[in-house]
């Protein structure tokens, strides 16, 4: 009688965690990603990341910490960070036009490129302070699942001057 119960409570046990696993599998939003990481389609990359200001317009970006055989990042992230943008989080598909928003995600072959357009659920959101800058991404389109956070403290930002 106790084999019968052990069995039968290893046996409840088993089909809740089955139960869990098919959850999570139809969930099509991305595992958002911790500070300073890009996650696609699970897979998780370190990344070294910087905030440039200029005058009119500020920069962020990232690239991996991982190199190819070449020596040159596995992705690259480049965001354009228009001063209306601040403080704001944004919600797919229902994002500004007219290139306020722009981020951009490519492979050093430029075989894999996803940017601000492609996603057709998800968030964006950037944020500045005195002391943080923060622009994270998190969204899916057809299967396809990417999240990225650029984090930069104040302490490590690069002001730019560009020629006019």
């Amino acid at each position: 009688m106790k084999a019968r119960t052990i069995l039968c409570a290893l046996a409840a046990t088993m089909m809740l965690f089955v139960g869990c696993g098919k959850d999570d599998e139809n969930n099509n939003t991305a595992a958002e990603a911790a500070v300073n990481t890009l996650v696609v389609n699970g897979k998780v990359y370190q990344l070294s990341s910087h905030y440039q200001m200029g005058v009119d317009r500020t920069y962020a970006g990232a690239e991996t910490v991982d190199l190819n055989a070449n020596g040159d990042p596995l992705y690259t992230i480049t965001a354009d960070v228009e001063d209306v943008t601040l403080n704001q989080t944004y919600t797919y598909p229902d994002i500004p036009g007219g290139g306020e928003l722009f981020w951009g995600i490519h492979d050093a072959n430029w075989d894999f490129q996803i940017g601000t357009p492609e996603l057709t659920e998800g968030t964006i959101t950037i944020s500045r302070t005195d002391d943080l800058f923060v622009y994270k991404v998190n969204g899916s389109r057809d299967g396809l699942t990417v999240s990225f956070n650029i984090t930069v403290p104040a302490s490590e930002w690069e002001e730019v001057v560009y020629d006019r």
